[in-house]
């Protein structure tokens, strides 16, 4: 994968707000996730930077999934989720460049690494509990399958307390990038998004 830029993020960042929902894709009718501007940025980063690997801890309906699937047939998207809405199983059918391990992302490791092979990760997207030791605990876990430089993407990074704070106190090169997900959590404050930069 070719040398991570925050110049290039920040670009990639301006052109998720301007793109058109659901990138044209008749696979995104009806989906009402599909707005929120984080989404197009995850295709942009996968299209751009060509990952071996992409690994997704929380998938739910699997609109992110197929986002970053679709942005390189090359790119292999691996989703863990204990209980995934319905719809994702359709993304797996359509996307024969994603995989699914169906557990804790906290306990699936050993499953992970055998799909992965020897690919290596160039981007992961933490969006399961959303509590900051979970996080964390993803974050350390997946790093040894990481490339040499890794993209890590974190949703809901200001919806809780905890999150917050797990964000804050990251000692990585970060960006908070929370204008790409304004949408609000049952407490009515904007949940977030932002991406670190990890480099072995």
């Amino acid at each position: 994968m070719k040398h991570i830029n925050l110049k290039e993020i920040m670009i990639i960042a301006d052109k998720s707000q301007e793109g058109r929902w659901g990138l044209g894709y008749s696979n995104f009718i009806g989906n009402p996730e599909i707005c929120w501007p984080y989404l197009r940025f995850l295709y942009h980063f996968v299209e751009i930077y060509q990952p071996e690997l992409v690994i997704e801890c929380g998938v739910y309906m699997g609109t992110a999934t197929e986002h970053m699937a679709l942005a390189s047939w090359a790119t292999t998207v691996i989703g863990i989720d204990i209980k995934p809405h319905n719809a994702f199983y359709d993304v797996v059918r359509r996307n024969t460049n994603v995989r699914f391990v169906h557990g804790d992302s906290r306990f699936s490791f050993e499953d992970v690494k055998l799909l992965a092979e020897d690919r290596r990760l160039g981007l992961l997207f933490l969006d399961s509990t959303h509590d900051g030791e979970t996080a964390q605990a993803e974050l350390e876990l997946y790093s040894e399958l990481m490339d040499d430089e890794c993209l890590v993407a974190c949703d809901d990074i200001r919806g809780y307390d905890e999150m917050r704070d797990w964000w804050d106190d990251l000692d990585y090169p970060k960006i908070d990038l929370s204008r790409l997900h304004t949408q609000e959590n049952e407490l009515g404050v904007p949940t977030g998004f932002g991406v670190i930069i990890i480099r072995r």
